[in-house]
């Protein structure tokens, strides 16, 4: 911003210099994904929910947001959106509830068992089990502002 003017009694202008800056990486990255054509932005979509249980610091939460996003500028629909990030949520859950309940022994006997699933910590979520049952799972799991805390 620059000054036009000095003194008392005067007044004083304030004047806006505009600088051209270059549009961000995050705009350039959304105008692009813009131009795709949507089948291949549904699959993104889907992959990233999915991916959330196999690699858990991949939060669904920014595939629903991305395409909140693409929906809200027209490029997709909200509720095939909703509807693909579910559905791929939920069977990607499914499946790695399945894996591990006919691998979960195996998994528990190796490294992962040694180092994370210690005993103690398989007692306590068994614990927790049996005093909240399906419903704490509920809340544990399913809702995200819960699983902040």
């Amino acid at each position: 911003m620059g000054w036009i003017g000095r003194g008392e009694g005067i007044a004083v202008f304030a004047v806006a210099t505009f600088e051209r800056r270059r549009p961000s990486l995050l705009t350039d990255f959304i105008a692009f994904l813009e131009q795709l054509p949507t089948g291949p932005l549904y699959a993104l979509i889907a992959t990233l929910a999915a991916v959330e249980n196999v690699f858990p610091p991949a939060p669904a939460d920014i595939a629903v947001s991305l395409g909140a996003f693409l929906a809200g500028r027209g490029v997709m629909n909200v509720w095939l959106v909703f509807a693909l990030t579910w559905a791929a949520n939920v069977a990607s859950g499914a499946g790695v509830y399945a894996l591990a309940r006919r691998h979960g022994a195996l998994v528990t006997r190796g490294f992962l068992g040694r180092h994370i699933f210690t005993p103690n910590i398989v007692a306590h979520i068994a614990a927790q089990y049996r005093r909240h049952g399906a419903y704490g799972i509920f809340i544990s799991r399913l809702l995200p502002v819960w699983r902040a805390w």
